[in-house]
């Protein structure tokens, strides 16, 4: 999972930075350090964020993504 998927999720959810990491189930500093590319997304943290939104979701934002940036340097 990249940074835009994991920012792109929280945006698209309406959620604050808090709220998000209650629901996928870590901390607020982690969430937004990750954000901040301070962090990296472990597979830990990318598999509670496709456990709390759907695998479906996901490969639907990161589909959307490459769409939109195509040609994109």
């Amino acid at each position: 999972m990249t940074l835009k998927t994991f920012r792109t999720i929280r945006r698209l959810s309406d959620m604050t930075a808090t709220e998000f990491a209650m629901e996928i189930g870590v901390s607020r500093q982690l969430v937004n350090h990750i954000e901040q590319g301070r962090k990296s997304i472990t597979r830990t943290t990318a598999t509670k964020v496709r456990q709390a939104f759907g695998d479906d979701y996901v490969n639907k934002v990161e589909q959307f993504i490459m769409d939109t940036t195509k040609g994109e340097a």
